[in-house]
């Protein structure tokens, strides 16, 4: 048998970096994580005609936890695809997304308010979205 060799020391530089890196990423998304976590985000993509930014981009890699993103392609929303700007000036999607967003702050604040009457809270009264 033959005796094992150490590695070259480039070689071990290499993979300390990889490993030290590794963790620095570990270290930011669990400090995201942290600081975020009462925060959804809401991201959009134009579809296959959508040239100037690529669906995928528009998904953060891990920077959020699943349940903290809402993910659309036009395509879902309005039977679409538009280039990335035209998704700010279509009224019928920003009319689609207020109404989802509506529903989910109203969602969110009944059941609030259920868990607080049960531990016998005052309610407020309900936040609302509105369009400009």
């Amino acid at each position: 048998a033959k005796p094992e060799r150490a590695k070259p020391a480039k070689v071990q530089q290499r993979e300390q970096r990889y490993a030290d890196a590794r963790e620095a990423r570990r270290r930011r998304i669990e400090y995201t994580h942290a600081r975020l976590q009462n925060m959804t985000l809401i991201s959009i993509d134009g579809g296959s005609s959508d040239e100037l930014v690529w669906p995928t981009l528009t998904l953060p890699n891990k920077l959020l936890k699943d349940n903290q993103l809402l993910h659309y392609s036009s395509t879902d929303l309005v039977d679409l695809t538009m280039d990335h700007r035209a998704i700010l000036w279509c009224s019928q999607l920003q009319a689609v997304l207020a109404g989802a967003i509506d529903t989910a702050v109203a969602t969110s604040y009944d059941a609030t308010a259920a868990q607080k009457a049960q531990q016998g809270q005052s309610k407020k009264h309900k936040p609302s979205m509105d369009m400009y």
